[in-house]
Formats: structure tokens, C-alpha cells, sequence
């Protein structure tokens, strides 16, 4: 090959990288948009007016019931309040439909009132209203004479008869004006019951028991309130300010206490046995009175709540609308990790005794009285909408770079590659520390680079003790299952399952092995291209397509070698990326690192473990077991054996484990310390915060607001080599899987050319899938992803059997090849069950796979009589000797 044909590959590579590149570059920042459409026309011909009303969104359309306005004609003191029973439906049409779905914002056309012939039983007013996917339910409230109602009932809207129907639903326990919100199916409902404030659940999911009925809960431990707001995010509900009359009577403001605290709610989590009674912890109190805001507070992304409008109390009792300047406009967010509150911006209209509703990714606020005395007779709309500044040349330069490199890399190892042990094992000649860091690499997938920090951030260091507790199996994996690899010379390590029961096994395994990395490299690569594309500027499909012919070249060209030492560059990039953002944030805070510390155990930042006995939730016995026994999976996988044959000896190959498991613990240290850095950073910096973010979101949102030029290329590049490491590793393992398990065995004794070419071929053809597969997820969006994620899902059963499989091989003589297969089938159903219908921690579902394939197997050995096999050589009672 001419000298120059690498230089003249990197150019053509980054011609087509250059052409995707968008030509300004740019990241978003956020900020709002608003439209309105006007209400339904009243029985006098006027535009209707309310306050006070239910309303939500059930099958695609906007329910508003009840409510109260005033008449017409007098001034704001003598007007009569006028108390309504009638229910109204705002549908979207055609033309609205299609807005919605593209870029355009709302343009007041493209709606459809209709009127039900269905009432409320009596005018009703200021009761609660929570959306769910069967209704719209409805508590409490008022009548015209002031009395307070129990009556909770469902209103559903029934597109095929153009109507809506009712369906009544035990009352409260006694009449209220109330706040709900809806966790998991169950209804939480606080209320201010004779100044003593009162909490109940309801179970949804137990409406067809016997049973099925209030509940009485806590309530918080703080004054009781009416008037105040609450909202649900991330399983926990929330309840924020409010007022309570100081006397009988109350007229003034003076006779009031405004209240700014907030409290939230976090639920049994073993409600589904029927235990409902959870924590109630005080949380930091609202900068100002949201009294009477919109009762319904906006959950957005997995981390804010949004509180619209408000009456803080300055202007109660000025009853007079021409003397009142207005209620609050003030759109203000509460970060639920960071325990802190931030201005976000205003509304057009302020509104107060209504409530904000999410129907399709808008934010509905439907109507609300504006002043004292006067109704709005408005649908207001809104929504988050992006803005974009410059990603930078210099970011640009390093991520150029990142490519550049990757691209030499396969070229250089090109010219070693003259055999299928050459493309598939290196020659055998990969050094043990490079083999042991690339392993590592492959199991730290992109989403796993943002997923660890992005879970101390949200949560604490209890995730850190199952990062470090598998080295406890990491003697097991050197003294038993190592030396079967190498001294039998196997090419994958699905061939040991035909030497020690049968052939099906081995192709069961190698089906299984080839199916889930072709799943796992879409998800992998398609995932972390949505943080890339958001950061960069490039398009989704370009990002991806950029990825996956830069990583395709290099793999096909250098094999495993390739692959391995790119692996080894990217995980330098990836850890070198974490610890500088790690420091950049430590320097940032108050008082370096003494102030970091001190925040961080100050809110318990650092608790890493739970003692409790729940299966459901990561305590130490949980993790323990789960990680000590599930780690045997790792054994099941080819990636891992890949490496371990790769290398020149056995020594060689035990060294791959141990720097693996060195690298796991370090980058747990330097992952979760990052994530408690993002917490402390965004805590001291709330304004950075992107209200629809997602947890996962943290460290690519810290890369865009804080980090400097050239840094962010550092961790975008970070973050493009975590993904390819995993798109590589799956193209050359699942290539080696498919020839040495399949295909040699349909057509053996072909020359080494033939295979180290239909090797090369397998390669661009997995890649070409692999990508495909992430393209296929970008273009046709949730609906795919979540069938890729079920997929990914139903694949991952299986791996936990099949290392009992192993297990069960190497620890046991009496096992055979029949036991073995009803071992593993029997497993794969247990393991289904448990994920499905029961809520054991993931932790355990390995452990559960492995236990149940090795126990059933060898009862089912000692049960069922079958012909010996000779397995001289193939238990740990006849290891093999050592050949290297």
C-alpha cells in the first residue's frame, strides 16, 4: 500500500465528516413560547369566563367542568358570582394536529369546542383535578352556599360518541378543597380540614377490590394551608405555599399568614403489598407566596417543578379590580436534586384558581381569574423552546483531532492483519495491560460515561459499593475459568459449551451472544448521538452516520488490534475528560475543595449504603449478592474472552482481569465523585439548570454552560469514544462468533484467506446494521426505541442463565448436555417472571439466572439418565494442562 494512501483515507474520512458538520455550529439554551386561543361562547353569546374549574386532557382532549365567573353588568363589588355545572371539550382538528406535530407554535385556529350533554350533578368550584390515562378525576370542592363536598369522581371523553360520560369513585373521607397528584396509580390527596391538615391515597390499581377506599396517611409536619399548590415529580409529591386565616372572618392581608414553605411526599415503596405510609421531608422554602397559583404545578423533564403565577399577598383585599395591579406573572422553578428555586421567566397572562394542564408537550393553563372580580377567557399555551450559540472552532479542532487518530489507527494495524487469529485475536500477541484496559472500555458504554454520574448527582455514592464489590470474583474468574480458555486454544469461548455438553448449547449461546450485541450497538450508539447532535449542532442522522463509518474503517481495517488499542486511546480520553471536568468543578466552588466536601456530606452526598432487608431497592445484601454472583455473566460474554485469548500466555490473560477490575473501581471513584460535583456545581449555579432536562442530561448540560473552548471538544470527544468502543467491540466479536461457531462448521477447512476476508466482510456488515439500527431509531423515534429497549431487555434475560450454563459445566462432573439445556430453559422463565411480575431489584436478576440454571441443571443430571461424555479435561476435577 502506497505511504500516502493513509493520509489521502483521513482526508476523504473527514471531507464526509466536514460535509455533516453543520456550518455554525451551535448548542441550545432555552426560553419560552406562548400562544392562546379564546374559551367556549357562553349561554348570553359572551366569551366564557371561569375560575375555579376541573379540568384536564383524557383521549386527546382538554375536559373543563364547573367552575364559577361573574355576571356582566355592575361593578366588581356588587357583580353576582355565578356557579356553573356544565362541561365543555376542547378538541384539536385537522389543521391543529398538524401544528402541534411540526415546528410551527399554535395560531389560535385548528380547535373545536364542544358542550356535553352530561353536568356535574350540582354547580361546583376550587375542588382538584388530576389527569390519568383512564380520566380526568375530580375532588372535592365547593358549592354556591360555601358547603365543602366529598364527592370524587372520573369524567371521560368518549371520541366515537362525541360525548362525555362519568364514572363516581368512592367519596373522601369528608368534604374538602384539596390538592392531588397521581403516583404509580395511586391518588394522594392533602386538605386543610378545620385548620388541621389531613392527607389520603386511593389505589387505583385496586378499584375492582373489595377493599378499594381511602386510606388515611401523615400529613407534613408544617402549618395547615388553603389555597396552596402541589405538583408530582420523579415518584414523590409535592406541596408549596399557600395561605391560613390568623382570625375568624379573615378580610386583609394582615389577617393572613402567607406561607412559603413546601414539603414533599415520597411513598412506601412497598405500597404494592398494601403498606401506603411514607416520608414527608420539608424542602427548601419558595422565594415568595404562590398562593392560589395554578394548583396543578407543572412536573418538567425528571427534575423541575414550574410554578406559574400566584397571589403573594401584597394586594389581598383589594377588592376592587380597578385598584389591583394584576396577580403575579412570575414563572419560577424548583430544581427537586439541588433544593434550590430560580426565576425562569413570565407568562403573558397571570391567572390564579385554575390549574396548568400537559396535554401533547404543551402546557395548557385554561383560563383563571387575572384581577379580582374579572375572568380570563383565554386558553393560554405554552412551551420550552430552544435558542442556539456557537460550539466553537477550537471544540471542533480536538474533536477533528479524536477522528484523525482513530483513523491512522486503523491503518497502522492493517498491515498486521494476514490471518482470521491475526483479525480476530491479534496473533495472540496483544500486551496483557492494553487487553485489560480495552475490556474495561468495552463495558463503559457512552450512556454508561453519563449514566454513573448523572446517579451519584441525582442520589447519593449508594451505587459505589456495586461498582467495587465484584473484585470478589475476580480470583474465581484467574484460579477456575482461565484456564479452560487458554489451555483448550479455543477462538470463542462458546466452543467450550460443545466440548462439555453439545452442540446446541454452543449455538444457542453464540445466537444469543450475536442477537443482543446487534441490539445493544443501536441503543449504544443512537442514545449518546442525541446528546452529540444537541451539543454540536449536527443532525441526529448525521452524527450517527459520522460515528459509524469512521468506527466500520478502523475496525475492518485493523481487527482486533485496532480495536483494542483504540480502545485504550478512547478510555484515556474518556477518563481524562471525567478528572478535568471533576477538577474544573472543585476549583469552581466556594471555598475549593473544603467547600465541596462540606456540601456534598452536608446533604448526604456520600451515603453508600443501605442496611435495610427490601429486595426492591439497592441495600448492601441486595448488591452483594447480586454483584458477586451476577459478575459471573462476564464470563458468559465474548467480548471479555475475546481479550483474555488475545493475549500472549495465561499470565497474560489473568493480568486482563485484574487491570480490568482496577479500572472499574478507578473510574467508579472518578465517575461518582464527578456526579457529586455536578450536584455541588448546579446547587451553587441553579441558573445553568435546563427545566427539561433528564437526569442522564446533567454532564452534557455542565459540557455546554461551564466548561471552556477546547474542554468541551475534550468531553464531547469523551463522549464519541465511549460509543464507538461499543459499536467496535460488538462488530469484531460478533464477526468472530458468527464464523468460528457457525460457519466454519457448514463449510471447514477453507483457507485462511477465505475467512480472514469474509471476517472483514462480517464486519462492515454488523457495523452497517449496527447504525442502521441507531438510524432506524432516529427516524422513527420513541415507538422504535422502546421495541429496541424491550428487545434489548428480552436478550438480557438470557445472559444470566448462560453463565450458569458455564458454571454449572465447569463446577460440577455429574451435569450433562440434556440437564444443561433444561437448566437453561427453565432459568430464562424464572428470569422472565421475575423482571415481569415481581419487583425483586435488577441487582439480582443475573444471580436469580445463574442460581436457577445451575440448580435446576444438575437435579435435572442426577434425575434423568443420558449416556457419559468424556469431560476429562473440561471440570476443575480435571483442569487441563497448561499449555503456555
Amino acid at each position: 500500500m502506497p505511504e500516502k494512501s493513509p493520509i489521502r483515507i483521513m482526508l476523504a474520512v473527514l471531507l464526509i465528516f466536514v460535509s455533516f458538520a453543520p456550518a455554525d455550529s451551535e448548542v441550545l439554551t432555552d426560553h419560552f413560547q406562548w400562544d392562546s386561543i379564546p374559551m367556549p361562547l357562553d349561554e348570553q353569546g359572551g366569551r366564557l369566563g371561569l375560575s375555579g374549574h376541573f379540568s384536564g386532557v383524557h383521549n386527546d382532549a382538554l375536559i373543563i367542568a364547573g367552575g364559577t365567573n361573574f355576571e356582566i353588568s355592575g361593578n366588581s363589588q356588587t357583580r353576582k358570582k355565578i356557579w356553573h355545572d356544565k362541561i365543555y371539550v376542547l378538541l384539536k382538528s385537522n389543521e391543529s394536529r398538524h401544528l402541534i406535530s411540526s415546528n410551527s407554535f399554535l395560531n389560535g385556529s385548528g380547535f373545536i369546542w364542544e358542550k356535553s350533554s352530561l353536568t356535574l350533578d350540582i354547580p361546583t368550584a376550587y375542588g382538584a383535578s388530576v389527569s390519568c390515562k383512564d380520566g380526568v378525576i375530580c375532588i372535592g370542592g365547593k358549592d354556591r352556599n360555601g358547603n365543602l363536598l366529598p364527592d370524587v369522581f372520573m369524567l371521560k371523553w368518549q371520541p366515537e360518541q362525541k360525548e362525555v360520560i362519568k364514572e363516581s369513585l368512592p367519596d373522601l373521607p369528608i368534604g374538602a378543597v384539596a390538592n392531588a397528584g397521581l403516583i404509580d396509580n395511586v391518588l394522594y390527596v392533602a386538605a386543610c380540614i378545620r385548620d388541621q391538615g389531613k392527607f389520603w391515597c386511593l389505589d387505583l390499581n385496586r378499584r375492582d377490590s373489595k377493599g378499594f377506599g381511602w386510606i388515611e396517611l401523615d400529613s407534613y409536619d408544617g402549618p395547615a394551608r388553603t389555597a396552596a399548590v402541589s405538583g408530582v415529580q420523579n415518584g414523590c409529591f409535592y406541596i408549596f405555599s399557600g395561605r391560613m386565616p390568623k382570625v375568624e372572618n379573615a378580610q386583609t392581608s394582615k389577617d393572613y399568614q402567607w406561607l412559603c414553605d413546601g414539603y414533599r411526599y415520597k411513598p412506601c415503596r412497598t405500597v404494592y403489598k398494601g403498606q401506603y405510609q411514607g416520608k414527608w421531608t420539608r424542602i427548601a422554602d419558595a422565594p415568595q407566596c404562590f398562593s392560589a397559583a395554578p394548583r396543578n404545578v407543572l412536573g418538567m423533564g425528571q427534575e423541575h417543578l414550574l410554578i406559574f403565577s400566584g397571589d403573594d399577598g401584597s394586594q389581598f383585599g383589594m377588592s376592587l379590580a380597578e385598584n389591583h395591579v394584576g396577580f403575579s406573572k412570575d414563572i419560577y422553578a424548583y430544581h427537586t436534586i439541588t433544593n434550590t428555586w430560580r426565576k425562569l421567566g413570565e407568562i403573558p397572562t397571570p391567572a390564579v384558581s385554575t390549574n396548568v394542564v400537559d396535554w401533547g408537550g404543551y402546557w395548557v393553563i385554561p383560563a383563571g381569574e387575572n384581577i379580582p372580580g374579572s375572568r380570563s377567557d383565554e386558553i393560554v399555551f405554552g412551551r420550552w423552546q430552544g435558542e442556539r450559540k456557537s460550539f466553537g472552532i477550537v471544540n471542533w479542532i480536538v474533536v477533528i483531532a479524536y477522528f484523525c487518530f482513530m483513523i491512522f489507527l486503523g491503518y497502522y494495524f492493517s498491515r498486521r492483519e494476514n490471518s482470521p487469529e491475526d483479525f480476530f485475536l491479534g496473533g495472540r500477541r496483544v500486551v496483557w495491560w492494553a487487553a485489560g484496559i480495552s475490556t474495561f472500555g468495552t463495558g463503559l458504554s457512552a450512556i454508561t460515561f453519563m449514566a454513573i454520574p448523572a446517579k451519584s448527582y441525582s442520589t447519593d455514592f449508594l451505587y459505589f459499593f456495586s461498582q467495587v464489590i465484584a473484585w470478589i470474583m475476580i480470583p474465581v474468574f484467574v484460579r477456575y475459568f482461565i484456564p479452560f480458555y487458554r489451555r483448550l486454544r479455543v477462538s470463542t469461548i462458546y466452543e467450550y459449551l460443545e466440548m462439555r455438553f453439545n452442540l446446541a448449547s454452543r449455538l444457542i449461546a453464540g445466537v444469543l451472544f450475536v442477537v443482543f450485541q446487534i441490539c445493544r450497538m443501536g441503543i449504544v450508539v443512537f442514545l449518546p448521538a442525541i446528546t452529540l447532535a444537541t451539543i454540536t449542532g449536527m443532525e441526529l442522522t448525521h452524527c450517527i452516520i459520522v460515528m459509524g463509518i469512521i468506527c466500520i474503517f478502523y475496525t475492518v481495517m485493523g481487527g482486533i488490534e485496532a480495536v483494542i488499542w483504540s480502545d485504550v486511546f478512547q478510555v484515556v480520553i474518556l477518563m481524562g475528560a471525567a478528572l478535568l471536568s471533576l477538577i474544573l468543578i472543585v476549583v469552581s466552588c466556594d471555598g475549593g475543595i473544603t467547600g465541596f466536601f462540606h456540601q456534598a456530606w452536608a446533604d448526604g452526598k456520600f451515603r453508600s449504603f443501605d442496611w435495610s432487608w427490601d429486595y426492591t431497592v439497592p441495600t448492601v445484601w441486595v448488591i452483594f449478592v447480586g454483584r458477586v454472583i451476577g459478575h459471573l455473566k462476564e464470563m458468559a460474554s465474548q467480548d471479555l474472552g475475546q481479550r483474555m485469548l488475545s493475549t500472549p500466555n495465561e499470565k497474560s490473560a489473568r493480568q486482563v482481569v485484574y487491570v480490568n477490575g482496577a479500572c472499574a473501581v478507578f473510574s467508579a471513584v472518578i465517575f461518582m465523585m464527578l456526579g457529586t460535583g455536578l450536584y455541588v456545581f448546579f446547587k451553587d449555579n441553579p441558573h445553568l439548570l435546563s427545566p427539561d432536562m433528564r437526569h442522564d442530561g446533567v454532564l452534557p448540560l455542565f459540557i455546554v454552560s461551564a466548561l471552556p473552548a477546547g474542554a468541551s471538544g475534550l468531553v464531547i470527544a469523551g463522549i464519541f469514544a465511549a460509543a464507538m468502543s461499543s459499536l467496535d467491540s460488538g462488530m469484531n466479536s460478533g464477526a468472530q462468533v458468527i464464523i468460528n461457531d457457525f460457519y466454519s462448521r457448514v463449510k471447514p477447512n477453507l483457507s485462511e484467506k477465505h475467512y480472514l476476508f469474509l471476517g472483514r466482510i462480517l464486519t462492515v456488515v454488523l457495523g452497517v446494521i449496527g447504525t442502521g439500527t441507531a438510524l432506524s431509531m432516529a427516524i422513527a423515534g420513541e415507538k422504535i426505541l422502546s421495541l429496541w429497549d424491550l428487545m434489548l431487555g428480552f436478550i438480557g434475560m438470557f445472559t444470566g442463565p448462560v453463565a450458569g450454563l458455564f458454571t454449572v459445566g465447569v463446577f460440577t462432573r455429574r451435569t450433562h448436555g440434556l440437564g444443561g439445556l433444561i437448566g437453561l430453559i427453565v432459568s430464562i422463565i424464572v428470569v422472565f417472571a421475575v423482571q415481569n411480575y415481581t419487583r425483586v431489584n435488577f441487582f439480582l436478576y443475573g444471580a436469580v439466572g445463574i442460581v436457577t440454571c445451575f440448580v435446576v441443571s444438575w437435579l435435572a443430571s442426577l434425575i434423568i439418565p443420558v449416556k457419559a461424555k468424556n469431560i476429562d479435561g473440561l471440570t476443575i476435577y480435571t483442569m487441563p494442562e497448561r499449555v503456555d
